[in-house]
């Protein structure tokens, strides 16, 4: 079907700066958003979901100079992001019915129903955020002889009310199964009122950039943050812990964190005398923490609305008839809180040569790496260890729940990167500057907001490869030139040619990237039969005599994370009139009870090539005013991006 996206926003900012005397100045600032979107279903259904969101922010600050040596910055902030998703189901009855029938076995997909995906992996009807936070920063400046200190303190207060509203979903396992109403997997999530999530964070620090000699700089400094662990403002919240199997009322954080926040910070800089000034070398090494952020730790308040699981069931189901069902289990939010001690933390390394060239050009080499620790990952518990040969029910070790997702704060990832760059200053002629990045992003997380559970829920760690916004190769190249016509201009400066030829420059942007990574899934029957070394589909015909045994190991319950076999010999990639595509043929099931030996994110999608172009032109209106003609070209080669291939 053909259908239309919308999105419309507007925004205001408003400014206002006081100058009570020479050593005191005031400013305050207001920004205001307002956006909405829709967004249609991709596929053959009248769904469309629409998303609103209405930020603004304040800031109020005061400068003021105690002396001639000493200033004091301090500033005062409100920040308010409050957002709304919803779903229209295309009509009364079927926005009425709650049902979305998600990806089958068979790589079929509806969605008619009036359910979306909301947070921690879960559908509902709608979900309200009403995040908001509170900061207060204060800086010091203090010239003393060859030292510049700055010393000061920041502190935030977050709060984040949401609700959420769930529904009931539909999973068959064929699209063959949907008129026959047979064989689905039903999932009921009840609704979960307004609930406020919080948190707090604390910094202090002091840093001495020291001037050694006229050529020699030297920075070093220590910074001190205190992450606070979200709670719940009233304490209504569970956590489920993952040895017992039960749930435990918590009163205050959902887990402990460190106190003992302290990162140090140094650098160099130099211009050897022996090089005219013309060579500046540089080094720098820190350790930088962040949060986790808040809605990667509700679990504890979403287990106020658990849902329930049913398999091989039909449509209809109530709430009532799953809660009353023995054959039902609960799918509980789960934290591994024990892991959530330390803040992430990124530990970063550089180096790099600055060279003046003739031309009034500068280029520079340079290295830049980051470890990072203590990233957010998804795991699994209550696996499936085995089925029952003859029901094909999954055997686990607490039957009273299905399989349990928890996050976990123990993934990591690096980043290294050559950085190569040319420019040249605002002089006459044009301006320049271009950049180069060779660079590799890799890990087993990419840090907040992870939601991407393993292929091996045994083994969190195996899943390291190329981050999803892993970029090998950048480009960038862009340039300003003021054409040199009108008064005081090299060509065309007298008369009243040189009145229209004056005030015109030109402006280009050129982006060059390789692909970004794709990461190749199947979607595979948990359970499948054998009888004499010969396997039956369990969505076929099943001779008599033929036993349940595991298909994807440990239950596969994470779907969307199973990956095929990459075929030997076989090119994973054809060549289609000039354009890449995926290769079937170069992919293979894994054998029953074997996980797919390609690994995450192991191919690539098109690269991305871009030129923009603006020209303009400035009119002078009298000495204090001007007027800006611009006429700008996106794309102006009209060259085609290609987004990634889809990859299941």
């Amino acid at each position: 079907r053909q259908a239309k996206a919308t999105q419309d926003e507007w925004n205001l900012n408003v400014r206002m700066d006081y100058l009570l005397n020479v050593k005191n100045r005031f400013f305050t600032r207001y920004s205001r958003s307002n956006g909405n979107g829709i967004t249609p279903d991709q596929s053959v259904t009248a769904r469309n979901v629409s998303a609103a969101t209405r930020p603004d922010q304040f800031v109020l600050g005061w400068s003021s100079e105690l002396s001639a040596s000493l200033i004091n910055q301090m500033t005062a902030g409100l920040n308010r992001a409050p957002s709304s998703v919803g779903v229209d189901g295309g009509s009364a009855l079927l926005s009425a019915s709650r049902l979305l029938i998600v990806g089958s076995a068979d790589n079929s997909a509806v969605s008619p129903g009036g359910l979306v995906s909301l947070i921690g992996g879960v559908y509902g009807r709608a979900a309200d955020y009403k995040g908001r936070s509170w900061n207060l920063v204060d800086n010091l400046d203090w010239l003393r002889g060859n030292h510049s200190i700055k010393t000061g303190i920041d502190y935030r207060a977050i709060v984040m009310p949401f609700q959420t509203m769930g529904g009931t979903t539909y999973q068959y396992s064929t699209l063959d199964n949907l008129p026959v109403n047979n064989d689905a997997d039903v999932a009921y999530t009840p609704d979960l009122p307004f609930r406020t999530a919080q948190g707090k964070q604390f910094g202090a620090y002091v840093e001495d950039e020291w001037r050694l000699r006229s050529n020699l700089t030297l920075s070093f400094g220590l910074r001190y943050e205190y992450f606070s662990p979200t709670s719940e403002q009233q304490n209504r919240g569970s956590i489920f812990d993952l040895s017992t199997f039960t749930f435990q009322p918590v009163n205050g954080g959902f887990f402990n964190a460190s106190k003992l926040g302290f990162v140090p910070r140094a650098a160099l800089a130099w211009s050897p005398d022996r090089l005219r000034g013309d060579t500046v070398f540089r080094v720098g090494a820190g350790i930088y923490q962040g949060p986790t952020a808040i809605l990667d730790t509700v679990q504890p308040i979403q287990n106020g609305a658990v849902p329930v699981f049913l398999g091989g069931a039909s449509f209809p189901q109530t709430p009532q008839s799953l809660f009353n069902n023995p054959d039902a289990t609960k799918t509980p939010f789960a934290l591994d809180t024990s892991s959530f001690v330390h803040p992430q933390r990124n530990m970063v390394f550089s180096g790099s040569v600055q060279q003046a060239l003739p031309g009034q050009m500068v280029a520079q080499i340079g290295y830049l790496g980051i470890l990072s620790r203590h990233l957010t990952q998804q795991g699994t518990t209550n696996l499936a260890t085995g089925v029952d040969p003859v029901t094909g029910d999954r055997i686990r070790t607490s039957d009273q729940f299905s399989a349990i997702q928890y996050l976990t704060n123990g993934g990591n990832s690096s980043y290294n990167a050559l950085q190569l760059g040319l420019s040249r200053r605002l002089v006459n002629g044009p301006t320049l500057s271009a950049s180069y990045n060779w660079a590799h992003s890799i890990g087993d997380s990419f840090g907040t907001g992870e939601t991407q559970a393993a292929q091996n829920p045994t083994c969190l760690a195996c899943e390291r490869a190329s981050n999803n916004f892993d970029v090998r190769n950048t480009f960038s190249l862009n340039s300003v030139y003021e054409l040199p016509f009108g008064k005081n201009r090299k060509y065309l400066n007298s008369g009243l040619i040189a009145s229209l030829a004056a005030g015109w420059s030109l402006a280009g942007v050129w982006n060059l990237r390789s692909g970004l990574p794709v990461n190749v899934l199947i979607q595979r029957s948990d359970e499948i039969y054998r009888l004499d070394g010969v396997y039956y589909s369990p969505y076929g015909d099943i001779p008599d005599g033929a036993v349940a045994v595991t298909n994807v190991p440990y239950g596969g319950e994470d779907r969307g994370v199973e990956r095929p076999n990459l075929v030997a010999g076989v090119n994973p990639y054809v060549n289609k009139s000039g354009t890449w595509f995926l290769n079937p043929a170069a992919f293979s099931i894994p054998l029953p009870g074997t996980i797919g030996n390609l690994g995450r994110n192991a191919l690539r999608g098109p690269g991305f090539s871009q030129i923009d172009l603006q020209i303009s032109r400035t009119f002078r209106v009298g000495e204090k005013h001007r007027i800006d003609l611009r006429a700008e070209a996106f794309n102006l080669a009209n060259h085609v991006n290609f987004a990634n291939p889809t990859s299941i």
